[in-house]
C-alpha cells in the first residue's frame, strides 16, 4: 500500500470517529457487529496493512497564554478549551472519564 493511500485511509478512519461522536451507533443495520465492531475491524486493517498504530488517549490539564485552562490529549491537541481555573478543568475532565455510560 502506498503511504498516500494510508493516509487517506486514516483520514476516513478520523472522519467516521467524528460522525460516531455525534451519534448514538450509526452504523448498527449497516455493519454486524454495528459501529464499534466495524471501528475495531478497521482499525485492524489499517494496523496490518498501513502500520497505524492505535493507542488509547490519555489527557491532561494545560493553562495557555491567556490564563484560561484547555483539556489536551497526549499529542497536545485541545479537546475542550476556555476554563477559568485548573480546578474547573481537573473537575471536567474527572468528570468525563468518569462518566460510566460511555465505558
Amino acid at each position: 500500500m502506498t503511504k498516500a493511500n494510508a493516509e487517506i485511509l486514516e483520514k476516513i478512519y478520523d472522519a467516521i470517529g467524528g460522525l460516531v461522536s455525534e451519534m448514538d451507533d450509526p452504523f448498527d443495520h449497516f455493519y454486524k457487529g454495528g459501529t464499534e465492531k466495524m471501528r475495531k475491524d478497521f482499525e485492524k486493517v489499517l494496523s496490518d496493512e498501513c502500520g497505524i498504530t492505535f493507542v488509547d488517549p490519555v489527557y491532561s490539564t494545560v493553562q495557555d497564554k491567556s490564563g484560561t485552562w484547555n483539556i489536551v490529549d497526549q499529542t497536545g491537541n485541545v479537546v475542550l478549551s476556555g476554563m477559568k481555573s485548573k480546578e474547573e478543568a481537573e473537575e471536567t475532565l474527572n468528570d468525563v472519564l468518569n462518566f460510566k455510560e460511555w465505558a
